[in-house]
């Protein structure tokens, strides 16, 4: 339904905070990369059994007259629509997206979507956004902890130059976003990564059109076919978390 999909692009959530939990979470960059998945959580309704009819007694000028009220066929439809909605849901973003997207304006759903799309990996069967990510002019790698990451991470910098190296859930460039961490390893950290993954998106978002072009001047600020690209690839992962069918844009 693409009103329901625009619903979720253009509003603007209200606020929240906590301290995001590993698990799931990477910058403007010219490089797209894509990943398909299935990593559903499904949002099952329950279905509740319908009460009996009422009977509503009103007095009137002519006396007393009854009303029959189908409240079971009310309630009923009621639920039908419920578990129509639950059933076309894609999957909740993890709680940590959600708590730190919501206080910069952008729909947690979208980042979700970003990190799925920029360090999403295998995982049991399931794509989810892998923390400890760097990609190095153009060649991906996933490190099993932080530690590892941060030391490849500072000798990338220092080969390869920070703007050919993208970090964390986000791949935040650290040639054009380093400013934005204290030290290069920063990055690294989840919580910290998404907060400025969702600031980036939020300042492109303010430049015009929804949140998808947005997207696309995240991964490539000139735009262009790279950011197409992008475009396309990250409506696939915002249709299937939203659990509708998204039009792409081209602005």
């Amino acid at each position: 339904h693409p009103a329901t999909f625009r619903s979720v692009l253009r509003r603007q959530p209200g606020r929240g905070h906590q301290n995001p939990a590993l698990g799931t979470q990477g910058r403007n960059r010219t490089r797209a990369r894509t990943h398909t998945g299935d990593h559903v959580e499904s949002r099952r309704g329950t279905l509740v059994e319908p009460g009996r009819r009422r009977r509503i007694t009103s007095r009137g000028s002519r006396g007393e007259r009854t009303v029959a009220a189908p409240i079971a066929r009310v309630v009923l439809a009621s639920m039908i629509l419920l578990r129509a909605a639950s059933s076309s849901a894609g999957e909740i973003p993890p709680p940590a997206y959600r708590l730190i997207a919501l206080p910069a304006g952008v729909p947690s759903e979208v980042l979700y979507s970003v990190a799925l799309q920029e360090s999403g990996t295998r995982l049991r069967g399931k794509l989810v956004p892998w923390p400890w990510t760097l990609n190095v002019a153009g060649n991906g790698y996933r490190f099993a902890n932080r530690n590892a990451a941060c030391e490849a991470l500072l000798n990338a910098v220092r080969t390869a130059g920070p703007h050919r190296v993208d970090v964390g859930l986000g791949q935040t460039n650290l040639g054009a976003n380093g400013h934005r961490y204290t030290s290069p390893c920063e990055g690294l950290d989840p919580h910290k990564n998404l907060l400025v993954t969702a600031q980036i998106l939020a300042e492109h978002k303010s430049k015009g059109g929804d949140w998808i072009t947005a997207a696309g001047r995240y991964h490539r600020p000139a735009g262009g076919e790279p950011a197409a690209k992008y475009r396309r690839a990250f409506a696939k992962h915002l249709s299937r978390v939203i659990g509708t069918q998204p039009m792409v844009n081209t602005p």
